[in-house]
């Protein structure tokens, strides 16, 4: 049976096909109401739901030490791309969603997930009358019994009579009907959500509660059975004086929730990295996105404070200092006055810039910008001479973005992991020192292989696996080029931060695998993957190396725009001979004198366990360190006819030496010769260029009076 990854004591599921008991007395105390029900099964999830093509998974996330009524945290669910589950999932991004059988096969497979959900802002398009219902804390969720008083909206459930189920935290029921209610609202613990609306999920558990039918059904009167609860709609929004709310704001409080888990659409993501970014449709008006975006965060249930506090935390705060001279405390107050008057608003309304015309007019700072103090000069003698630190001295800088690129299966991953592994535990690597830290492995594939790789390093090293804890090795791929995969990505890094010190080492295995959807060749799409790599390495000065694939056509470079290679700090190219001897040679480095090249080879080792399946001892392999020698040069066997004669004339001249004494053939005098000979100077380029790349027969050098060239003895 698949089930939801977590919940209540198993006892508070109760067995399945228990009874629904309703009020039983109507003179005297009623008895108390247990309501049991199944535990979390997907399969359980009605088939007219399973239908819809619009499923997540999601994972749970505390909500800064709330609690509900009856004593759990409270959490937040997270919804998470079926077909990436590393990735978050935009409520508002039709393409973000999957089928149930996706949905639930992503709840199967990875361990970062808890359980399924059905985007409802999408659901209209096929079920146009579906309603979920949410009731809140009726239900203790250890016993099964009814809080007394909540005993009206259980009697509202069953005058209801559709599809129910217990929610993921035991104490509430999600209903789910078909019929018209009138538009969304929020009150009193009931929550109504027709489908079409809001970006929005709902979880599905599977929970069905007995006594209910196994399909949503028809609701005719469902307005009417709802109507107790919807609140009284409020005046229109004005100077905020109808919002409750005190003129002045309040304390910030030290729980904010992380945006990232607020269940936003990728603009308002965006425009709280950058507020210069703005979503599409408002134009590059950063004032309306900011007031509509108020507006939107009301809408997840935030508390006020809290809302205060996401947007006074967040690069959108930088336009509440433009609207107020850069004064902090006026700036706040102007966040707080969009806060009331957006709060004196229906809270089902949806959010729209409009709400907010009526704000002060913008307070703009009309300083030119020197007189902001925005940007500033250093006089050279003032600055402070910071000698390069290094992660691995001589090879990689402390921190930076790096690259080992290599065509396929030239051992590149085994070199990451080698590296990885020195640095989480502090150990030499090839002789150097290693500044020890926590390694962050970002594998997009191979998960099992790396696994082996890992435990056949320590194997060989002698290295217990409890010393390996500073290693943390994602299960899934990451999109780095979607802000909002990074803004996870992030958070996942800073979890690890806060358990265990700032990253040392981040490493990206492969970039084609953490491209997503992104064209290698576009320097756009490049520039976005750099820019969230230079993110990572900002947050918490950290050394970003990614591993990489060689060009098709050119195994001197790696593949794809070469903004990649504008930006990188140092970058290795690892190339394997036909003995499987592996050479890894510094193409850059940046602010260093470039390495002497390292040899390595390939140790098979066996592991400490047996396939379950044959019995047969388990094995991996291990990159160790070799003695460096020069690759074997390539002879002319195989080279076009116009390479050959270009071969035979510079042997010929190389038979009748210069009178200047020099080694080898002048390049120009070899030059002249094949032209001599009838190719044109394209052919002449093509040949020289093809015979004096590294591994041909010919050297080309330079001893100060200008190129020359040189056959390799065969």
């Amino acid at each position: 049976m698949l089930e939801e990854k977590s919940g209540p004591a198993p006892g508070g599921w109760g067995e399945a096909g228990a009874d629904v008991t309703g009020l039983r007395n109507q003179n005297t105390t009623p008895a108390p109401v247990v309501v049991k029900a199944a535990k979390p099964n997907p399969d359980n999830i009605p088939e007219a739901l399973k239908a819809l093509p619009h499923w997540v998974p999601y994972r749970r996330r505390e909500k800064g030490g709330k609690v509900t009524p009856f004593g759990q945290p409270k959490q937040d669910k997270v919804p998470l791309q079926p077909r990436h589950p590393f990735a978050p999932a935009s409520t508002a991004n039709p393409d973000h969603c999957g089928s149930f059988e996706e949905a639930r096969e992503a709840l199967r497979q990875c361990p970062q997930t808890d359980g399924l959900g059905l985007v409802l802002t999408h659901a209209w398009l096929d079920a146009p009358d579906l309603v979920a219902l949410d009731f809140d804390g009726l239900r203790d969720p250890h016993t099964g019994e009814i809080a007394p008083d909540k005993l009206a909206e259980w009697e509202t459930i069953k005058a209801v009579g559709s599809y129910t189920e217990v929610s993921p935290s035991g104490e509430g029921f999600r209903v789910f009907c078909y019929g018209g209610v009138g538009g969304a609202f929020n009150h009193g613990g009931v929550e109504v959500y027709p489908a079409g609306g809001a970006a929005r999920f709902v979880t599905g558990t599977g929970a069905h509660v007995e006594g209910f039918p196994l399909e949503p059904r028809p609701v005719h009167n469902l307005a009417e059975l709802l109507a107790t609860y919807r609140p009284a709609e409020r005046p229109e929004a004005g100077t905020g004086e109808d919002s409750g709310l005190p003129k002045a704001p309040p304390q910030i409080p030290g729980d904010v929730p992380e945006r990232t888990a607020l269940d936003l659409a990728d603009g308002w993501l965006r425009f709280l990295e950058d507020c210069d970014q703005p979503p599409e449709h408002f134009e590059g008006d950063r004032s309306r996105a900011l007031q509509s975006l108020t507006t939107a965060l009301l809408a997840k249930d935030l508390e006020p404070a809290e809302v205060l506090g996401v947007l006074k935390h967040s690069d959108a705060f930088r336009v509440a200092l433009d609207h107020r001279g850069q004064n902090e405390a006026k700036a706040v107050q102007y966040l707080w006055d969009g806060i009331r008057k957006a709060a004196a608003r229906n809270p089902g309304a949806v959010a729209v810039g409009e709400d907010f015309s009526d704000l002060d007019a913008v307070e703009r700072d009309e300083r030119h910008p020197w007189e902001r103090g925005a940007f500033r000069l250093t006089r050279f003698t003032d600055m402070q001479h910071t000698p390069l630190e290094w992660l691995v001295h001589g090879l990689f800088p402390r921190q930076g973005v790096a690259q080992v690129f290599a065509p396929p299966a030239s051992l590149k991953s085994f070199l990451a992991i080698s590296v990885s592994l020195a640095v989480a535990t502090g150990r030499e690597f090839c002789g150097r020192e290693v500044e020890s830290g926590p390694v962050v492995y970002i594998a997009g594939e191979g998960h099992h292989g790396i696994q082996q790789r890992i435990r056949a390093w320590a194997a060989f090293h002698g290295v217990e696996e409890e010393a390996l804890s500073n290693l943390f090795v994602s299960t899934v791929p990451a999109n780095l080029t979607d802000s909002e995969t990074v803004a996870y990505v992030r958070a996942a890094l800073k979890a690890v931060a806060d358990e265990v010190g700032p990253p040392s080492l981040i490493v990206i295995d492969t970039l084609a695998r953490a491209f997503g959807g992104g064209d290698e060749n576009s320097t756009k799409d490049m520039n976005a993957f750099v820019a969230n790599c230079d993110r990572l390495r900002a947050d918490w000065g950290a050394l970003v190396l990614v591993v990489h694939h060689t060009g098709h056509n050119n195994q001197e470079r790696a593949r794809g725009a070469m903004a990649l290679l504008a930006a990188l700090d140092a970058e290795y190219r690892m190339a394997k001979d036909p003995s499987g001897t592996v050479r890894l040679t510094c193409t850059k480095m940046k602010d260093a004198p470039e390495p002497e090249p390292l040899a390595f080879s390939l140790k098979s080792q066996d592991l400490d366990y047996e396939d379950p399946e044959t019995g047969e001892p388990v094995s991996s392999a291990v990159l160790i360190p070799t003695d460096y020698t020069e690759p074997p040069r390539k002879g002319t066997k195989g080279k076009g006819e116009r390479q050959q004669e270009a071969l035979r004339l510079l042997r010929d001249l190389e038979a009748f030496p210069d009178e200047d004494g020099g080694e080898g053939v002048p390049l120009a005098k070899w030059r002249k010769a094949c032209d001599a000979v009838g190719m044109s100077r394209s052919t002449v380029g093509d040949v020289v260029k093809k015979l004096t790349e590294p591994g041909g027969p010919v050297e080309r050098f330079n001893t100060g009076g200008g190129d020359r060239v040189r056959t390799f003895q065969q």
